[in-house]
């Protein structure tokens, strides 16, 4: 592990190896670093917003959430309005079922005046179905074959 920071002038130093280092894709190096400048000054929420960011680039998922939620509380303290995310599975129970999202996907795709045709979520509800049931493979293929008519892409 890198040198313990000890002060301002050094914590400056490694913010701009750390980044130096993220840029270039060297994600365990810079991590480490971060890491070193989280211990300096642990109150500095982008710190531990960027960990997580490292973690996720290394696929360390339960890692990134811990420093996400950190940057999270931080941001709360010192008054940013920032929206609590919501976990996926909550999103997900608000859902219908899958047989009855996919009763409306036939119904829109077979009936033109269908009161469903309108609903430019049900595509995005079924592939986050597919989603929270593992079926990440189904997830896309469903999503893309949507994502002309349904999303706006710049």
């Amino acid at each position: 592990m890198a040198k313990k920071i000890e002060t301002f002038e050094e914590y400056e130093e490694y913010t701009i190896s750390a980044a130096e280092l993220f840029n270039k894709k060297e994600y365990e190096k810079s991590l480490e670093q971060f890491l070193q400048m989280s211990e300096y000054n642990f109150d500095n929420f982008k710190v531990h917003e960027t960990i997580s960011v490292i973690y996720l680039k290394l696929d360390r998922v339960e890692d990134a959430q811990k420093e996400y939620n950190i940057a999270i509380e931080l941001m709360k303290k010192k008054n940013i309005n920032v929206a609590t995310p919501r976990p996926f599975a909550e999103i997900i129970d608000e859902f219908e079922d899958m047989e009855t999202l996919e009763g409306k996907y036939k119904s829109i795709t077979t009936d033109e005046s269908s009161e469903n045709k309108k609903d430019t979520r049900l595509p995005i509800q079924i592939g986050m179905r597919y989603m929270a049931e593992g079926e990440y493979d189904k997830a896309v293929e469903f999503l893309n074959t949507h994502k002309e008519k349904y999303f706006v892409t710049p």
